[in-house]
């Protein structure tokens, strides 16, 4: 057994990170990746555990490094080692080089055709073997070891609302290792996909789901492109053979190069055909494992959807990406299940409701909770009205509103002071012996971000409190932390969230300023076209990073300067308006208040 000083320490601190910042981690099918052969090592007399390599999504750059590592399946009393694909510019640090190879990693040389590479192969001093073959031979080595190697074929990580690429370096390799091991002798290879989904990577104590695919096996697309390479090639080679023999100049040595170089040349399209099998199917598997759609709108639309539905109740993390899918699929363009007009006329409604609730900085949750919608009578309000006023709020009177608001306000003093709350009060402050190391977490999480993370990229700012809550946990607690988080913290937030926190405090002081004031603070009618509130319909900038930036200036220069648009500004109004603005857009649309 490797001592493996480096890797067990860099693990040990993911283990803290991850399980320190996320309050559920959820890991299907991890079995998969011990690839048991069906022989039996001879020296131990048990059965052993073949190659692997991992095909994992990357939209949190180490924290999924990270994850994969503390997640691995124990293989006789010990997690797998893991030796990822690293950027070779990681390397050449002195510390940092020494710490890569430690660990295990592989070099990765990314866009060879660019800097000194370029230069030196202009010059002929580094041919294609120096740039790619290295990588593929030290992977193969690596796996000829029985170890599993750890990809990202997407080839870097962003935030996007779906996988934007999938590069075949991993199938590549996949189909080196299977030549390789059909010359030699070696153990079956296996390809791992693994979906790594987060269902809010920079929020504390949020969750997160690793998810194992099925085993890719690699010799059966060699196979295929052998068989109709094979069938395609013989038909030249018997045409060419003909029109060569009734040539005068045919001699020996050139019938032996031809015959090498159509060898060789039937090799690499077997290599290439079956690298793109590979590749797609990785991609499949890939997609099938996280959440994809076209773009921020349908995702943002989803989301809203789903929080409706489950009414603020945590989606079971194992039904999470299929949930998810399932509302993406319903809201995509050119849906079939339903008109393409009725689709986006829906999701025109959620995503006005969804920037609406990020500009006030509140949750469905939270909102249906204190002003609910439709209106749903209680105990205290029963004998106090005989009626319920027309779904479509834009259409109610001054009298109607006052009725609202005296209605829900009884219910939320009534909630607010019943036992429950009673109870969430005092575990709150049972909370306070072990507040300290979730505190610590807490302020190390945020000021590790706010002082490494580059603004706006929002993976670089999971990261970093990821590994700042991490540790700034692992320093204090790790005695009782589940007991005490659900029990205690969990209720004590969410007790906050309703009565104390900013956005829901305005809340109950609009409660307040319409009872007292007795006067609509907006028109009724035409509420989306009041040049105050429009800013504030436009959905949020959507996350970014260098990849994105390049990507998204490259379709820019191709499309003209006219693709750009400019959001309006927003100018600061009163909060009364944002949260009328939200009661219309949500108490106006029949489709929304359908999913209530």
């Amino acid at each position: 057994m490797e001592l493996q000083l480096v890797y067990r320490i860099l693990r040990k601190i993911s283990d803290w990170a991850v399980t320190g910042y996320y309050s559920e981690i959820l890991i299907d099918g991890p079995e998969n990746v011990l690839n048991i052969q069906h022989g039996v090592d001879e020296k131990s007399a048990k059965r052993t555990n073949g190659p692997v390599i991992l095909c994992s999504s990357h939209h949190n750059e180490m924290i999924d490094i990270a994850t994969l590592a503390m997640t691995m399946p124990k293989c006789q009393g010990e997690r797998r080692h893991v030796s990822f694909w690293a950027k070779d510019s990681m390397f050449k640090n002195t510390v940092g080089g020494w710490v890569m190879r430690s660990s295990g990693a592989i070099p990765v040389k990314r866009n060879p055709n660019k800097s000194e590479s370029a230069e030196l192969n202009r010059k002929g001093k580094l041919g294609k073997d120096n740039r790619s073959e290295s990588l593929f031979a030290s992977t193969t080595g690596t796996l000829a070891l029985g170890k599993v190697v750890g990809v990202f074929p997407e080839g870097t990580s962003y935030t996007q609302p779906g996988i934007v690429q999938v590069m075949p370096g991993a199938a590549r390799a996949a189909v080196e290792y299977e030549i390789w091991r059909r010359r030699n002798q070696g153990e079956d290879i296996v390809i791992i996909p693994v979906g790594i989904v987060y269902t809010d990577k920079s929020r504390y104590q949020s969750r997160l789901k690793v998810q194992y695919g099925s085993p890719i096996s690699v010799k059966e697309y060699l196979d295929e492109s052998f068989s109709s390479s094979t069938s395609s090639s013989s038909s030249s080679l018997s045409s060419s053979n003909a029109s060569i023999s009734s040539s005068m100049s045919y001699s020996e040595s050139s019938a032996t190069t031809y015959s090498f170089s159509n060898t060789e040349d039937t090799s690499i399209a077997r290599t290439r055909a079956a690298t793109k099998a590979v590749a797609l199917r990785i991609e499949k598997a890939l997609f099938g494992l996280t959440i994809n759609a076209p773009d921020w709108e349908t995702l943002y639309a989803a989301g809203i959807v789903r929080d409706i539905i489950f009414e603020g109740e945590e989606v079971p993390l194992n039904y999470w990406v299929s949930v998810s899918q399932l509302f993406v699929d319903y809201l995509a363009p050119s849906t079939p299940s339903i008109p393409s007009k009725a689709a986006d006329e829906n999701k025109h409604a959620l995503t006005r409701y969804f920037a609406l609730l990020h500009h006030t900085g509140l949750t469905h949750a939270v909102l249906q909770g204190l002003f609910p919608l439709p209106v749903k009578l209680g105990s205290t309000a029963s004998s106090s009205s005989t009626k319920t006023p027309p779904k479509d709020v834009r259409f109610w009177t001054d009298k109607e509103w006052k009725w609202y608001h005296t209605v829900t306000f009884s219910e939320n003093l009534h909630c607010l002071f019943t036992t429950s709350t009673a109870l969430n009060i005092a575990q709150s402050l049972a909370i306070l012996p072990v507040l300290p190391p979730y505190l610590c977490a807490f302020l190390v999480s945020r000021l590790t971000a706010r002082i490494l993370a580059t603004p706006g990229e929002e993976e670089g700012e999971a990261q970093f409190r990821s590994v700042g809550g991490g540790v700034g946990l692992g320093a204090g607690l790790a005695f009782g932390k589940v007991l005490w988080y659900n029990m205690c913290i969990k209720r004590a937030h969410t007790t906050y969230t309703y009565t104390f926190a900013p956005p829901a405090r305005k809340l109950w002081i609009h409660h307040l300023s319409v009872l007292l004031v007795l006067r609509r603070t907006l028109p009724h009618t035409h509420i989306f076209e009041d040049p105050d509130i429009v800013p504030y319909l436009t959905l949020p900038s959507p996350p970014t990073n260098a990849f994105i930036r390049r990507r998204e200036q490259a379709r820019t220069d191709s499309e003209g300067a006219s693709g750009s648009t400019s959001k309006p500004e927003r100018r600061t109004i009163a909060t009364s308006k944002l949260f009328m603005a939200l009661f219309f857009v949500f108490g106006s649309n029949k489709w929304l208040l359908h999913w209530v």
